[in-house]
């Protein structure tokens, strides 16, 4: 096993203040570093129940760490820097930025989605991404990216991982996370690989429900695992727990990956020999909370091994439950001290205790840049996947007028729209209707009749995996609307802007382009191929 020292190298100096801060630690102060609330980054008024109770659990509990949710790039700022003044330990803000700061902030640039970086086959580039990622986070004052995803995209309906992950085969998946994790480490950001020991062969989401990973150790080790391997190996700095059940390697019956010992301690610490940061995933997410209340999980995740344990559903009653377990001696204070001290390392190594506010000018200047946004369209140029029959069709010939049938798993946002509208400003007299689940089948026959035979449709599909959203497939009557469409217009083309499996229910032959993701760059990349004019 390589020692979390190994992992988070420090310099004499730095080794020994640590180990002075921990040493005038109180126990009290030691479990609050465990704990780890969420906020969002928008304005705060100081009278508002947001703001003074996140005040309040740093204040009080002394929490190590806050994990950051939606906002905008300068209330991300004002309150990063803000709540770091009133600590007396630097925190180790986070987020989920996997394909960029766009997942959590407004107006920044997002990269394309996993599957779509994997389909360029060129690791390089992912690691180019991790490098810049990591830069925006830096200058924000972010420390830690729950990122890559490392699961197998082994289940063709998972309704959560899907595109967000690099593939289904798990030496891509283990090449192209190992690249980013080396990029994102250059600028001492702290990478996550997700979701441990694997949330890809499942039909099941873990923010509703507790998804069953129906396979064999061998199976599980020689596959799920593997890209997890290959990142403890490459020098990862965390691994987030799944709240997956897993019964080949935990025998009771409904526990969570999350709070199980033999997984989180006897499979990652011990087998894998992972002596690194371990983080629960949301604690406040349906895999745990139907089965658990708030103290129970919060013991069991600490005995179980987990370092961190981010968004409790009641912070002060996860604060005391482990307070009270290590009093009880449940849970021994020995441990305690040993997750203290990987999470006090982590925060050196990133720079915390050293760390100087950037100015509002380095962050406009560092977000967002022109650089980033052409590596973004590079991965989204070398990405996008044609059939051989769309290629017989591409680009678009201007003696047919386009006609955008967009179908959208909810109603239309700025996101579908974004795709037509650009469409139509290249070539003009382009027309578009949107699809909704709302859309009837009587309706959809009729539109399909009364479309004029004098134009080429092409069907942009947005059905994606998403968080809560459940099952992921196109459904019989939407099949059937295709095939009426197909019946008059051989040469439409279907693009998926989602998951790009779905296709596979079209059946074979059939004109596709794949875009494995809606992320705007991704869309732009696709009507530049459609169209053949550069944009």
């Amino acid at each position: 096993m390589v020692s979390y020292k190994k992992i988070f190298p420090l310099k004499a100096g730095q080794r020994t203040a640590v180990e002075s801060l921990m040493a005038k630690m109180t126990l009290h102060q030691k479990i609050g570093q465990m704990i780890c609330p969420g906020s969002v980054g928008v304005f705060q008024s100081s009278e508002s129940a947001a703001y003074r109770k996140i005040t309040y659990l740093i204040k009080n509990l002394g929490i190590g760490g806050i994990v950051l949710f939606r906002g905008d790039i300068y209330a991300y700022y004002e309150l990063i820097e803000e709540l770091q003044s009133i600590s007396r330990i630097p925190i180790l803000f986070s987020a989920d930025f996997e394909r960029g700061l766009a997942m959590r902030i407004t107006n920044t640039l997002s990269f394309p989605l996993n599957m779509a970086i994997a389909k360029t086959g060129d690791p390089s580039l992912a690691e180019r991404m991790g490098k810049a990622i990591a830069q925006e986070c830096r200058v924000l004052g972010i420390s830690m990216n729950f990122a890559p995803v490392v699961d197998l995209a082994g289940e063709k309906k998972n309704p959560v991982i899907n595109t967000r992950a690099y593939g289904p085969d798990k030496e891509i998946v283990a090449a192209f996370a190992e690249a980013f994790i080396k990029g994102a480490s250059s600028e001492h950001i702290l990478n996550s690989a997700k979701h441990f020991p694997g949330h890809g062969y499942t039909t099941m989401d873990s923010h509703r429900e507790l998804p069953l990973i129906n396979r064999t150790k061998k199976k599980l080790l020689s596959d799920d695992i593997y890209p997890f391997q290959r990142c403890i190996n490459a020098g990862v700095q965390s691994i987030m727990m799944g709240h997956l059940e897993v019964p080949a390697f935990e025998s009771r019956e409904g526990l969570p990956a999350t709070l199980s010992r033999s997984i989180v301690t006897g499979l990652l610490r011990d087998q894998l020999g992972f002596d690194g940061l371990i983080v629960s995933d949301a604690m406040n997410m349906n895999g745990v909370t139907n089965y658990f209340s708030a103290r129970e999980a919060a013991v069991l995740a600490v005995k179980a091994g987990n370092d961190m344990i981010l968004l409790p559903p009641d912070e002060e009653i996860a604060f005391d439950a482990v307070l009270q377990a290590v009093t009880d001696k449940v849970i021994p204070s020995e441990q305690i001290d040993r997750s203290v001290s990987r999470i006090l390392y982590a925060k050196m190594w990133s720079g915390l205790f050293s760390r100087q506010k950037s100015s509002i000018h380095q962050v406009k200047k560092i977000v967002s840049s022109g650089k980033s946004a052409r590596l973004a369209r590079e991965i989204a140029d070398k990405s996008v996947t044609l059939s051989k029959g769309a290629m017989k069709y591409l680009p678009a010939k201007r003696k047919r007028p386009l006609f955008c049938i967009t179908v959208s798993d909810k109603s239309p946002s700025e996101t579908e729209m974004f795709f037509s509208s650009t469409l139509k400003k290249i070539m003009p007299g382009t027309e578009n209707i949107f699809i909704t689940p709302f859309v009837n089948e009587e309706m959809l026959t009729r539109i399909a009749g009364s479309l004029s035979p004098d134009i080429q449709p092409v069907l942009p599909v947005f059905y994606r995996a998403r968080s809560y959203q459940g099952r992921l497939e196109l459904p019989p009557h939407l099949l059937r609307f295709f095939g009426l469409v197909e019946q008059r217009f051989p040469d439409c083309i279907y693009i998926f802007f989602g998951n790009p499996f779905l296709s596979e229910q079209l059946g074979r032959g059939k004109n596709t382009i794949l875009a494995y993701g809606d992320v705007q760059i991704s869309q732009t990349a696709v009507i530049a191929r459609l169209t053949g004019v550069a944009l």
